[in-house]
């Protein structure tokens, strides 16, 4: 039996992470927390169109499960929200910026570069400082054939740490993006370049 205040969902993702720290990993994984997160936030904007955490977790579990498409829209969506009701200043900010980082981001799978441009030029609008931001604005300008651009971003931010407590410097998350692009068929053939640019050795 589950404690009253544990839903099944968190008992199964509990238990994922159970698993995925004894070593027993699978490919399914994350596709089934992704459809445990998109039934939750759906069913909390059935009761509430206006829910917050709905709004906000409902493009992440689409693009979790590869529904690129439909994560843009949720994410445009959620950002339309901000802009319309948040009246803090502060954290109409924030959430502006990680909003438009997350868009810059799905706006790549469903190779709208112009589009990832845009949303990554117009979070730098509220966070100037971010990395991350930086980040997908480089990659937008690459696939958009901009490659000399792009590579003057690249190189700029090299060997940095990236922000928050995060160990992962900028090298590795370019390697970490251009890998999971590449997987959903999203590429330059310069790709390669810019690895090895960044002191990584070409395939």
């Amino acid at each position: 039996a589950l404690p009253i205040s544990r839903t099944w969902a968190d008992a199964i993702r509990r238990d994922f992470g159970i698993f995925k720290e004894k070593g027993i990993n699978n490919s399914d994984y994350d596709h089934v927390q992704g459809m445990l997160d998109l039934k939750e936030n759906q069913k909390r904007l059935e009761r509430n169109a206006n829910d917050v955490n709905g709004l906000n977790g409902l493009p992440n579990a689409y693009f979790e499960l590869k529904q690129w498409k439909d994560a843009v829209e949720a994410q445009k969506k959620w950002i339309a929200f901000e802009v319309q009701n948040e009246k803090d200043e502060k954290t109409r900010t924030a959430r502006l910026a990680s909003g438009y980082l997350n868009l810059s981001w799905y706006d790549l799978f469903v190779k709208d570069f112009d589009g990832a441009l845009a949303a990554s030029l117009e979070g730098l609008k509220y966070d100037p400082g971010s990395l991350s931001l930086q980040v997908n604005r480089a990659h937008a300008l690459l696939l958009k054939g901009e490659v000399g651009e792009a590579e003057k971003i690249y190189l700029e931010y090299k060997g940095q740490k990236m922000p928050g407590d995060s160990k992962t410097t900028w090298d590795e998350t370019i390697r970490e993006d251009f890998r999971d692009l590449k997987a959903a068929n999203v590429e330059s053939p310069e790709m390669g370049r810019v690895l090895g640019e960044l002191g990584e050795e070409r395939k």
